[in-house]
């Protein structure tokens, strides 16, 4: 089972992005995201193996409350083109999202564990998915949706949190700033 490490969305944008994933499930002809448990998020990393996770989070906990939760700027709604292409609006690669990608990766380093390649520092492209598991004959009619749609509520980084999916588990969380290891 694939796991990953995400920056989890304020409660304002989670918000926003549940309700675009509503009408683009209708669009798609599939509501893949909204089955499977999912919560607004950026992700980080993502894991085939966990190694030791008490320690993971331990580690994780300690680097998120040193963080302040922080905006994300939008660059836009963009796609991953393949047979299944995922619709996703993207953020840009400030210094608060580098600092922590870093941050994670330097966390996974030390514990051994490797990150999957597209969420490598070189590949690694911030974004929230709004729409996967679609037939690629939906796209432009997904795509064109989600540009429609007016971004107008500011995206805030509120904690890191621990998945496996799917169906998506979130199996721990800590809020950036705040209170260490909070397990579901």
């Amino acid at each position: 089972m694939p796991y990953a490490i995400e920056i989890l969305l304020d409660e304002v944008s989670a918000s926003m992005v549940r309700e675009v994933w509503s009408r683009l499930a209708e669009v798609a002809g599939g509501d893949y995201i909204l089955r499977n448990g999912v919560y607004p998020h950026v992700a980080i990393a993502v894991l085939d193996d966990l190694g030791e996770p008490v320690r993971l989070q331990d580690m994780l906990g300690s680097l998120a409350q040193g963080v302040q939760p922080a905006s994300l700027r939008q660059t836009g709604i963009a796609y991953f083109q393949s047979q299944r292409p995922v619709v996703y609006l993207g953020f840009a690669r400030t210094g608060f999202l580098e600092r922590l990608h870093a941050q994670v990766q330097v966390v996974l380093t030390s514990l051994g564990l490797s990150n999957n390649e597209y969420y490598q520092w070189n590949q690694w492209q911030p974004h929230c998915t709004l729409a996967m598991e679609f037939e690629a004959e939906n796209l432009e009619a997904v795509a064109a949706t989600a540009k429609a749609v007016e971004w107008n509520v500011p995206f805030r980084a509120a904690a890191l949190g621990m998945i496996e999916y799917p169906p998506t588990k979130l199996t721990w969380s800590s809020p950036l700033g705040g209170k260490v290891n909070n397990r579901p």
